[in-house]
């Protein structure tokens, strides 16, 4: 279609929970003309919004001949030891670009630091 695909950069994610916050890339390829936009949002897995981490989205805008854009998610910390959870980011909405076929949803892996 000619239009330029927009996309994370990598199907999975990592974040340790003492980081404070998860920094994902999203990647935009094709022609890089004129402005992009995007729609993300985190989604609950194992992982839960105001226990684990802060729910969060918003409109990722990619400037003429930008070709990446990063995001962040607040992580919260707890004192009690946990096993490894996840949770989605997702892309809906996309204007003047596509998403990627399959890494338009991804999970992050959020790693618990605590000693059980």
């Amino acid at each position: 279609s000619g239009c330029d695909i927009v996309q994370f950069s990598a199907p999975f994610y990592y974040v340790a929970e003492d980081e404070g916050e998860l920094h994902v890339d999203l990647m935009r390829l094709g022609r890089l003309k004129g402005e992009a936009t995007v729609f993300w949002e985190t989604i609950d897995a194992s992982a839960v919004a105001g226990v684990n981490y802060t729910a969060s989205s918003g409109m990722a805008r990619f400037g003429d001949r930008e070709h990446m854009v990063s995001i962040s998610v607040p992580i919260i910390e707890s004192d009690s030891w946990a096993p490894t959870l996840e949770f989605k980011l997702k892309l809906s909405q996309p204007t003047n670009c596509e998403l990627g076929l399959f890494l338009y949803i991804v999970r992050v892996k959020l790693i618990d630091n605590d000693l059980f």
